[in-house]
């Protein structure tokens, strides 16, 4: 029980300091946010050199670069959408890759959790109270959605509160089936879904581009769908 409350309270401070950067990035200039991502990007090149172990307290280092560096690059991203109703396709094209990166054995999130060395330098570490150590609690690619959503909706003049709450529900639901399920799940397709439901205008995509939206997030949800159909079938074969 000690284990849980401690994990719930390591992923509300990640989440709310996720949510922070993501503020605070969708505010600065262009130029201000391109050369914080160019400086996290610096300073994690230098932490991959030297070789940061999982778990030490370096990694606290490399978690705030990937704070400041995941959302200058999402706030980037996200002042860049020309329209609320872009949010959609983005919402589905991230959460069917994040889905499958997850789930599939060949995915680059599946493997990640595998590399104790490329986890320390991509996830975003928060000390366990209960343990005494550090634990790795959202991959950098939570942070950049986040900030990414946060700064189309600032760029759109829509209401920063409802992306905010929708965003803090959607991950808290994702950490609510992962300690149900004790399993890693992926949290940006909870987290998008959330923003949309949230910001109507979100759900409206451009009438010139509808037919060319919709026609790649079907054909990637078949193809997202196969992979995972074809892992399920293989895990079950003698």
């Amino acid at each position: 029980m000690l284990a849980v409350i401690a994990y719930i309270v390591a992923f509300v401070a990640v989440a709310a300091l996720g949510m922070v950067a993501a503020h605070m990035a969708a505010r600065i200039s262009r130029r201000a946010a391109a050369i914080s991502f160019a400086v996290a990007v610096s300073s994690l090149g230098v932490a991959a050199w030297v070789g940061v172990a999982p778990g030490s307290a370096w990694v606290l280092a490399t978690s705030v670069a990937l704070l400041v560096g995941g959302s200058s690059l999402g706030a980037l991203v996200g002042a860049r959408i020309d329209s609320p109703g872009h949010l959609l396709p983005v919402v589905v094209v991230s959460s069917l890759v994040d889905l499958a990166s997850v789930l599939h054995p060949a995915g680059p999130s599946a493997n990640l959790v595998e590399s104790p060395r490329a986890l320390a330098l991509l996830a975003v570490w928060f000390p366990l109270l209960d343990a005494g150590r550090l634990a790795p609690i959202l991959g950098v690619g939570d942070i950049v959605f986040a900030a990414l959503y946060v700064a189309a909706i600032r760029r759109h003049g829509l209401s920063l509160v409802r992306v905010t709450v929708a965003a803090i529900g959607g991950l808290l639901v994702t950490m609510v089936l992962v300690i149900l399920t004790a399993m890693p799940l992926p949290a940006l397709p909870l987290l998008g879904i959330a923003v949309v439901l949230a910001i109507p205008e979100a759900r409206r995509i451009p009438a010139a581009d509808r037919r060319n939206a919709w026609l790649v997030m079907v054909a990637l949800a078949v193809i997202v769908a196969a992979l995972l159909v074809h892992r399920c079938y293989a895990s079950t074969s003698p």
